[in-house]
Formats: structure tokens, sequence, C-alpha cells
């Protein structure tokens, strides 16, 4: 797990096995003013949630080896459940993505490849959202 960046959005943590798609997603949060920590997988993740880092919203990817992102977003909703949980994938059927959604397992879905700016966009919302 790695830390990077120092700013004043908010701490995100990024969950993707895949290590260039993790950096496309940490470059685009870092230059929306996003405090950025990445995992690799389902262990780092929890490590981080649990590692007392005031994380405002938790990026992953559906799929990866041993547990899936809807499977650590599920967790991360039990352990932390005003933590805000976004799902990405290139491959999710719709009923898949309507079942999380509508469990609250998931908060928002964005399909591969995503537009730029769309996720900070959607994280930057919910933020004004809380904050009021």
């Amino acid at each position: 797990m790695a830390r990077i960046g120092n700013a004043s959005q908010g701490r995100v943590l990024v969950v993707d096995q895949a290590p260039l798609e993790r950096q496309a997603l940490v470059r685009e949060l870092q230059r929306a003013k996003f405090d950025v920590l990445e995992a690799n997988g389902y262990d780092e993740a929890l490590a981080a949630l649990d590692g007392g880092s005031d994380i405002i919203a938790v990026v992953s990817d559906c799929h990866m080896q041993g547990r899936s992102g809807l499977e650590l977003l599920a967790e991360v909703q039990r352990r932390a459940p005003s933590t805000f949980r976004i799902l990405y994938s290139g491959s999710l059927v719709e009923r898949q993505v309507q079942a999380a959604t509508r469990g609250r397992v998931v908060d928002a879905f964005f399909s591969k490849p995503w537009a730029a700016g769309e996720i900070a966009a959607a994280i930057r919302g919910v933020r004004r959202l809380i904050d009021g």
C-alpha cells in the first residue's frame, strides 16, 4: 500500500491489481486535489481502512484475484458505512450493477474506460452533500 499526495479535498483509497489502471486513476484524483492511498487488493485495502486514515471514499475495480471489488465494498459498507463506495468494471452486466446499487453496497458505478474527471466529480459531489 502506498500513500501519494497531500491535498485538501479528502483522502481516497484506490484499489486495483492492475498497476497501470490504478496509476491512471491515482493521477486523476491527485489532479483533483485528493490525498490518495493505493492498495493492490482486498487485504491491503482493509488494512488501509483499519489504519485510522480518514478515508472519505473507496474506489475499486471489480475484478481482482481472490475476493472481488464487490466483496471489498460490502466489507467497507459494514466497517465504515459513511465511506462513499465506487466500483468500476469493464465487464459487469447491468443486473449485477443494479443489484449492488440497490443494496447500497455500491454508491456509484463507472464503466471502463471512464471519462477523465468523472470519478473525481462524483466524489466531490458527495463531499458537498455531506459538508452541506
